[in-house]
């Protein structure tokens, strides 16, 4: 559409001040992506070639419904935004369109203690909803690392989780109700305020983790639970990657669910300890240790949280843990803070322990968030490495090993060699895993950068996908693109990124 029309169309739906084709809000939304922002630095014909067409903020459901009727009628792409905390190109607008800016849908609606339930807009902050619940005693369990930015809608739209996974489930677990405007305009209520039903099929399911590509969520009924009073922190190092892993399984096999159960070893470690006082730090190989667990019980009860914590301990020293260290509650909130920064202060520890001769790309915003079956993470550990040496490359990792997902990457100087190399480890990474029983995306999402890789794990399952989205999208204006649920942007695989544009 004539990008006049387009502006006309849109003001009459949100006036003038909910709506911007200014170059530098255009430039601003689609720079959140950290890969794409990265590859331009290298391939000049990636450089602003997927600037959206316009950027609306609805502030009310009925002006999502005309948009979406608007954008049907004349097939305009929408792609809806939530924190922008995305880390797999979700928002990335590969045939221009409209980004959808959900931020000023942001009231909480209603909370119910007793029936334990919350409703809210889909922009309504993750830590500002936590802020309200804290005051009642009650909170929304997932933790993502991209707690103190992150919004609701987005959490629904990943299904994130994060920290906190190993006791309390994923964003979906939490979601008993939504309202949706589907692609065709039409606005359809699923679920209730009930903490369980079995009156339908679960539909629901189709929109969590859906990434935009079904519809635009415009309101959302959660659980609730009570917030546990106390928690117990506390951190073991072990001398080798296996230690670690066979406690971790021993632990969970013996009935204990931690609230969180992180494993770290460097870089990873490194990137914890940057922000860290020394007495906060965790364990690092002059410790002697290659594995540190990172653990939280928590309880209503007091004696209860440590007791747990105790019981941790011991399976931790029966493995082998070389060192142990328990935090204080104001030192706990610290750790976790760092941890959950360390994509913040991941490349500056990788680059100071593993210097590259140039500044590289980061492959781990691809790979990112693999998930195996508890008993085989130490296996995709080593073998995940061996996979990357084998090519070159130093793997890295941390991750939620009480719930089976790792976060690995590895840098890599830029090059064309560098680059198809990279992808073919990443292929075999991804295959490897698949062949554990495992995923390729645990809590990220698919997006675009991930596309390419989906047939791997759903070879028999992409068919029936792609059948629902064509019903539900019949003009596919929906987050194009995105989930290998249409077509694959060429900018997905290394290979093209060296073609000469004709």
């Amino acid at each position: 559409m004539e990008k006049k029309k387009l502006y006309d169309g849109l003001v009459k739906i949100f006036g003038p001040d909910n709506v911007t084709m200014e170059y530098a809000d255009l430039l601003a939304v689609s720079s959140v992506d950290n890969r794409l922002r990265k590859l331009s630095v290298y391939v000049p014909k990636y450089r602003e070639k997927f600037l959206p067409d316009a950027v609306a903020t609805p502030t009310t459901k009925e002006q999502i419904v005309e948009l979406v009727k608007f954008a049907n009628r004349n097939k305009i792409p929408l792609i809806p935004r939530a924190g922008g905390t995305s880390l797999v190109g979700q928002l990335v607008a590969v045939k221009g369109g409209v980004i959808v800016n959900m931020a000023a849908m942001n009231k909480v609606k209603e909370i119910n203690t007793r029936a334990r339930y919350a409703i809210v807009e889909p922009g309504v902050m993750y830590k500002d909803l936590n802020a309200e619940l804290h005051r009642l005693g009650y909170w929304f369990p997932p933790d993502p690392g991209s707690a103190y930015t992150c919004h609701v809608g987005g959490m629904v739209g990943t299904n994130a989780s994060g920290m906190r996974a190993c006791k309390y489930g994923t964003t979906a677990d939490f979601v008993i109700g939504l309202e949706v405007v589907l692609p065709t305009g039409e606005v359809v209520k699923i679920g209730g305020k009930t903490l369980k039903s079995s009156s339908a099929l679960e539909v629901k399911s189709l929109f969590v983790g859906s990434g935009g590509t079904l519809g635009i969520i415009t309101e959302i009924t959660f659980r609730i639970d009570p917030k546990p009073a106390y928690e117990v922190t506390a951190v073991a190092g072990f001398p080798s990657i296996e230690d670690a892993g066979e406690t971790a399984a021993e632990v969970l096999g013996s009935g204990i669910i931690p609230a969180s159960m992180e494993i770290a070893a460097m870089p990873g470690v490194a990137a914890i300890n940057i922000p860290l006082s020394d007495e906060l730090k965790v364990f690092t190989p002059a410790d002697g240790v290659e594995a540190n667990l990172i653990l939280r019980t928590d309880s209503s009860v007091e004696v209860a949280a440590q007791e747990e914590m105790k019981k941790i301990l011991e399976i931790c020293r029966k493995h082998h843990a070389v060192k142990v260290k328990e935090y204080t509650a104001d030192q706990a909130a610290k750790l976790w803070r760092s941890r959950a920064d360390i994509a913040a202060s991941g490349g500056r520890a990788a680059q100071t322990l593993n210097p590259l001769k140039e500044h590289g790309m980061a492959g781990g915003d691809v790979i990112g968030d693999l998930g195996v079956p508890l008993d085989k993470i130490p296996e995709l550990i080593r073998r995940g490495s061996a996979i990357c040496s084998k090519y070159g490359f130093k793997m890295t990792f941390i991750g939620h090993i009480g719930d089976g997902n790792i976060h690995v990457g590895f840098g890599y100087p830029f090059s064309k060699e560098g680059a198809l190399m990279a992808a073919q480890c990443e292929k075999e990474l991804v295959e490897f895993t698949v062949g554990l029983g495992g995923t390729i995306t645990a809590e990220h999402g698919i997006g675009l950068w991930k596309s390419h890789l989906v047939p791997i794990e759903h070879s028999t399952s992409l068919l029936l996908m792609r059948k629902i989205k064509k019903a539900l999208d019949p003009n596919d204006i929906m987050n194009p693109g995105k989930y290998n649920l249409d077509y694959l942007p060429e900018v997905v695989r290394a290979e093209n990124w060296f073609k000469e544009e004709k």
